[in-house]
């Protein structure tokens, strides 16, 4: 009966809503046992549980996880031990459930050129209440965490880890993709105060952004920040950080002219017989005029020539459809699916490029 003294504050913490589902996959803790005897009268844990379970409904939880793990210390039995087992699972959720950091990629300066760097900022937006730091090195210091207690590890470095996608295109439809890993370590400890922004730009060395080539290229460029520890005030994390990709565009010098009106330097393209003009125009595209570029791409298709290649290099681009140089396919492939192909606008769509894995 002891217990049911204690029920409001549990469902206080639980913060009266309906209980969860238990998921078809889970992680079972099993209660600690006990070295002997409690050390301390049952009164004493009554008192740490109801206090734990305010401090996790007021969201102080590096207080409510030391509470607890001061609690389990004293060998609680029963009752006592399973409470202390339910709150040390809602407090490591409630962890893990802070916001960090977000971070995206975002180009330095876009289009570039054949020959220049390629380069990229990293912004990273704090979205919480509490300040996150990132060290550069971390030896991992014991701390309240979503991990439990745990000894320090081994001394480790934080670590952009990105993978970069680079797709050719080219007049003769030829589109090829090749895939690398970068990494650069994080050179100065990440300080964000809650709503605050930075910026970080890498360049991509080894980017093969030196070669010429008779069209353009993209570069998508995604990954993480490894770090060794995510600290939130008196919080940690041990995890890595997720970024959302970015995407850059390369040209052949002197392409400033096709930007104007990309859609009407298509036709134009198309009208001249110039296959480079064309595909680079076609790259210049908003979204917005996609579906007028790829109507103007479809029916200049013949069957044949240099013209088709470059027209079918550009359609891959715009619509990610993958139906390379045959011009049929292409035809029958946009009189199915050409009146609504270009509605979604979650900015992952055709013309974006590969998408990544865990992207949504």
């Amino acid at each position: 009966m002891r217990r049911l003294l204690f029920l409001p504050a549990l469902l206080l913490a639980s913060c009266g809503s309906t209980p969860e589902p238990v998921p078809q996959e889970r992680v079972v803790i099993e209660p600690r046992k006990p070295k002997g005897d409690p050390k301390r009268p049952p009164e004493w844990f009554d008192k740490e549980i109801a206090a734990a379970a305010e401090e996790l409904r007021t969201g102080r939880l590096e207080e409510g996880l030391a509470r607890v793990y001061g609690a389990l210390s004293e060998d609680p039995a029963g009752e006592d031990a399973v409470d202390l087992e339910d709150l040390l699972r809602r407090l490591n959720r409630a962890v893990l459930d802070l916001p960090t950091l977000d971070a995206t990629v975002e180009p330095e300066r876009e289009p570039i050129v054949f020959g220049d760097p390629v380069r990229i900022r990293v912004r990273l937006r704090n979205p919480g209440p509490r300040t996150v730091r990132v060290p550069v090195r971390s030896k991992g210091a014991p701390s309240p965490s979503a991990m439990g207690p745990r000894a320090a590890p081994e001394t480790s470095s934080a670590l952009f880890v990105l993978d970069v996608v680079r797709t050719e295109y080219d007049v003769n439809a030829r589109v090829v993709t090749s895939r690398k890993q970068v990494h650069h370590p994080l050179r100065r400890d990440l300080v964000l105060p809650p709503r605050a922004t930075t910026e970080i730009v890498l360049t991509l060395e080894g980017a093969g952004n030196e070669r010429p080539l008779e069209g353009f290229r993209t570069y998508a460029v995604g990954g993480q920040l490894r770090a060794a520890v995510v600290e939130l005030e008196g919080l940690r994390r041990y995890e890595a950080l997720r970024i959302r990709p970015g995407t850059i565009r390369s040209f052949r010098p002197n392409y400033e002219h096709l930007a104007d009106d990309p859609v009407r330097r298509v036709a134009m393209a198309i009208e001249r017989q110039a296959p480079t003009h064309l595909l680079t125009a076609a790259a210049l595209v908003p979204r917005a005029g996609r579906g007028e570029a790829v109507e103007a791409l479809v029916g200049s298709l013949r069957g044949g020539g240099p013209m088709d290649f470059a027209a079918c290099a550009a359609l891959s681009y715009l619509t990610n459809a993958g139906l390379g140089s045959d011009a049929d396919a292409w035809r029958s492939w946009w009189a199915r699916v050409g009146e609504h192909y270009f509605d979604e606008t979650d900015g992952e769509g055709p013309g974006e490029g590969p998408r990544f894995s865990g992207a949504r």
